[in-house]
């Protein structure tokens, strides 16, 4: 009788367990679920949500800045609670919870493939699946267009991808869609201070889609740079769910910081979304330079195919060598000249007048871009040139333009390590050099442009036998230069800016100056990459002991560049009389030569001779740089 009784009791207890589980609602189930498999730990979910391990002990913390991002409130933070709040809100009998699928279409995607419940309640979200449906992917693409160091947001050049779509309209590439991630600059921002700002995270950071070809324009016809694109391997399915984090990133706000947390990096945390085992940003924890994370892209694997976009400049440039004297002569006078076209290209062959009128044309074209302002000033000549061109029947015949052999992520990497010894005025030393980045002349060529130069944060010290002592040399926090030369048609301003501190003897003291030094000018080609500079320049020097505080001077600055595949030289003659505050005058020859020895390591040789009043200091010095 008890037996039955115990029997009949566990059966009751049974039921009304099963009954429990069963009345337990959908959300708290999956929660359940969900900490059993220990998805807030899956490499994608941390993706999905910017996450990165803390520095320091085993936490981690967002990289997103808004709070619209999360759905609980130590979302930032907690990995874990964010999951489950997601997961309460998609899956919540509360419509005004589910609502929350539509905002975050990539995490409900995701969580349900991961816990695959058997029923639920899938909202209708009608402005996102008709955004998502207007840009159905067949595959994604990143595009790599190259450093322009004109544009403050620009100078180590950017990375955006492409949403290749799926319909008919995929054949032309123009007609896909870019994601991209940017900083919100002023108009007009100058380098430094963008530079200053954007180092210091004080610039808002967004993500943004729009046509493809709008940014092929700004690129390659405004900004005038050269456009690498790189083929992914992503799946239809793949690029969606990309598209659908896209969707959730809108208005979404970061803070954007120069080096780390640019363009470059938030894409790969794209990527990431999709193909976490990539492990893309652990790569870059302190900088993350374009073409480093284009480089470590392309080590994946996942790259099938590159294809190079010349910009309108190189274009126009290539051109310009198939044009014989003769030629250039005219089109001069035609771009120039009030005499009429007609007058101007009769004598010429029917080949030569297509190609003087389509080069005088692109010319016209490539100056509207530069500076919109001459249009009407020149509107009527750029139609003549276009009417008659188009009634030319004979090929203008331009030399087909040639793939740089080595693409701009295959070019040295942008860390550099030097030691060295030399000797300052007798005095035998040791040096030690290490940049952050990027790439000076001196540097291998290959993937870079010829006469530009960024340098950031370029610490040498040395270290002198007698007497035994290390010393501060120079710290460079920001050089930037442009030495970009002048052609037939094309007339450029060469232009420098640096911030440094450096050790220097100032009218008998040896004194370590805090100094801004900028100038501009002009830049010839006597051959290719064989160049002289002219350039005025400014210096501002400032220290306790200098009168007032501080040295104001003005001189001026020649330079011949010569780059070669084994080796770079560099001649530099400097003079400059400070006027105001401390009064002084200084005078600098040095010449210097690279021979590059692979792309990772340089053999660096120096000689100079710098004269402060009567005073002279003279170096020497050879140094092994090693890229990394």
């Amino acid at each position: 009788m008890i037996r039955k009784f115990l029997i009949s009791f566990q059966l009751i207890f049974l039921y009304f367990v099963v009954l429990n589980v069963n009345a337990k609602p959908l959300a708290d189930s999956l929660v359940e679920q969900a900490s059993h498999l220990k998805l807030a730990n899956n490499p994608a979910w941390l993706a999905l949500l910017h996450y990165r391990k803390d520095t320091i002990g085993s936490g981690f913390t967002s990289e997103a800045d808004d709070v619209r991002f999360f759905l609980s409130a130590n979302g930032k933070e907690s990995p874990e609670e964010e999951l489950f709040a997601n997961i309460r809100s998609f899956f919540s009998v509360d419509e005004r919870h589910r609502k929350k699928q539509c905002q975050f279409p990539a995490r409900y995607h995701w969580i349900k493939s991961q816990l695959n419940p058997d029923t639920f309640v899938n909202n209708e979200c009608e402005e996102t699946n008709k955004w998502l449906a207007e840009l159905e992917p067949r595959s994604m693409t990143l595009i790599f267009p190259a450093s322009y160091i004109n544009s403050p947001s620009s100078m180590f050049g950017h990375t955006l991808l492409r949403v290749n779509l799926l319909n008919e309209k995929s054949k032309n590439p123009l007609t896909g869609y870019s994601i991209s991630y940017a900083a919100n600059v002023p108009p007009n921002e100058i380098g430094l201070l963008f530079a200053y700002r954007g180092f210091f995270g004080g610039y808002e950071g967004e993500f943004a889609i729009v046509p493809y070809y709008k940014k092929i324009k700004e690129y390659s016809e405004l900004e005038n740079r050269d456009i690498w694109e790189y083929e992914l391997n992503l799946t239809a399915e793949e690029s969606r769910q990309i598209l659908r984090h896209v969707w959730e990133l809108k208005d979404i706000i970061f803070e954007y910081y120069f080096f780390t947390e640019n363009c470059s990096y938030q894409l790969l945390t794209l990527l990431e979304v999709v193909r976490p085992e990539l492990k893309l940003r652990e790569k870059f924890n302190y900088k993350a330079i374009p073409a480093d994370t284009v480089r470590a892209v392309v080590n994946t694997g996942i790259v099938e195919k590159t294809v190079y976009r010349p910009s309108g400049t190189t274009i126009l440039l290539n051109r310009n060598r198939d044009l014989s004297t003769a030629e250039k002569a005219i089109v001069k006078d035609l771009i120039l000249g009030e005499e009429k076209v007609t007058e101007l290209i009769k004598s010429l062959t029917p080949e030569s007048k297509s190609k003087v009128l389509e080069y005088s044309y692109d010319y016209f074209r490539y100056k509207f871009s530069k500076a919109p302002g001459i249009r009407d000033n020149n509107a009527s000549r750029s139609y003549e040139l276009l009417r008659l061109r188009s009634s030319q029947d004979e090929p203008a015949n331009w030399h087909d333009i040639k793939e740089p052999e080595i693409r701009d992520d295959q070019g040295h990497e942008t860390s550099r390590f030097a030691v060295g010894v030399g000797q300052e005025n007798n005095m035998d030393y040791l040096s030690l050099k290490i940049r952050p980045a990027y790439h000076d002349v001196l540097d291998p060529l290959p993937g870079y442009g010829f006469g530009a130069q960024i340098n950031f944060l370029d610490l040498s010290l040395k270290y002198f036998s007698e007497p035994e002592k290390l010393e501060f040399d120079k710290l460079t926090f920001i050089n930037i230069s442009s030495m970009t030369p002048s052609t037939d048609f094309i007339s450029t301003v060469s232009w420098a800016a640096d911030v440094y501190a450096e050790r220097k003897v100032v009218n008998n003291t040896e004194l370590d100056v805090l100094a801004v030094k900028a100038g501009g000018g002009k830049s010839f080609l006597l051959s290719r990459h064989n160049m002289i500079s002219f350039l005025a320049e400014g210096v501002l020097e400032t220290e306790g002991d200098l009168e007032d505080g501080y040295s104001l001077g003005a001189g001026v600055m020649f330079e011949w560049l010569i780059a070669a595949d084994w080796a770079t030289s560099k001649l530099k003659l400097e003079s400059i009389d400070f006027r105001a505050g401390e009064e002084y005058r200084t005078g600098l020859a040095e010449w210097q030569v690279s021979l590059h020895l692979s792309k990772k390591f340089d053999l660096r040789f120096k000689v100079s001779r710098e004269k402060n009043q009567q005073l002279y200091d003279s170096q020497y010095e050879a140094a092994l740089h090693w890229y990394y």
